[in-house]
């Protein structure tokens, strides 16, 4: 049985502030790091919002993620948490696999988003003990992700969400803005996120924090909410249409 998810009704002019695009673009690709050409264990890698980024990891060995300095670490998600161990501290992130995993992470500071593939099962692979992210001069380029800030027309709010799943990755509130961006709100920490198509396919997306709200830049019929063992689905009960047959 489906559960409505509960939403605040929020003011016209909140909702103007949150507003704002992402990119126009989905698919991400999987990228390992450049070795440097002094050591094999220190890499260094372009920054791209719409890329996965690959960190081979052993146990019994740490991994340091260096973002821009300045940025600050502000959440890890990690699809299997159990199997790996994340710290931060200012723009360093420290993690370590405690056992042979496979998973995703996905890593938001005060300025960026990161997404990662964490992979522990392959032993033949050198650890990387350095991973520095490379960026462009004078910043990375938004331009091709944001369009102009636009106002959220409140007659065109879609409150009409429901889920299924763990209660535990359910948020507090979900619903999506001009039929673009979806958002919600999470009581705990922040999931991995994907949409689902008609095959039951699913995709990670990129998104953005605003305030307390996760911004997905895409609305869908149905999004899959994952953290370690747990599952959770959402529906936009107003687009699920002929999806019926899929829940």
């Amino acid at each position: 049985m489906r559960r409505t998810v509960m939403s605040e009704r929020i003011t016209f002019l909140l909702l103007s502030m949150l507003i704002i695009t992402m990119g126009h673009s989905m698919a991400q690709a999987a990228l390992l790091p450049r070795q440097v050409a002094a050591d094999q264990h220190v890499k260094t890698v372009n920054y791209d919002p719409n890329n996965v980024v690959i960190i081979h990891g052993h146990y019994g060995y740490q991994t340091q993620v260096v973002f821009a300095g300045d940025e600050e670490v502000q959440n890890i998600s990690i699809g299997d948490s159990l199997a790996w161990q994340a710290v931060s501290v200012k723009n360093n992130l420290f993690i370590k696999p405690m056992a042979a995993s496979k998973t995703n992470m996905t890593v938001l500071t005060n300025v960026n988003s990161y997404n990662f593939q964490l992979d522990s099962n392959d032993t033949k692979t050198s650890p990387t003990y350095k991973l520095q992210f490379i960026y462009p001069s004078g910043g990375y380029d938004r331009s091709g992700q944001t369009n102009a800030i636009g106002v959220c027309d409140p007659t065109k709010i879609n409150w009409k969400y429901s889920f299924t799943g763990d209660k535990r990755l359910a948020p507090r509130e979900a619903f999506d803005c001009n039929g673009q961006f979806t958002y919600f709100r999470f009581n705990n920490s922040l999931p991995a996120i994907f949409i689902v198509d008609k095959n039951r396919q699913e995709t990670l997306v990129n998104y953005h924090m605003k305030g307390n709200y996760v911004v997905v830049n895409t609305t869908a019929p149905q999004f899959t909410l994952r953290s370690g063992r747990y599952v959770t689905s959402v529906y936009n009960d107003a687009a699920i249409g002929d999806w019926q047959n899929i829940k």
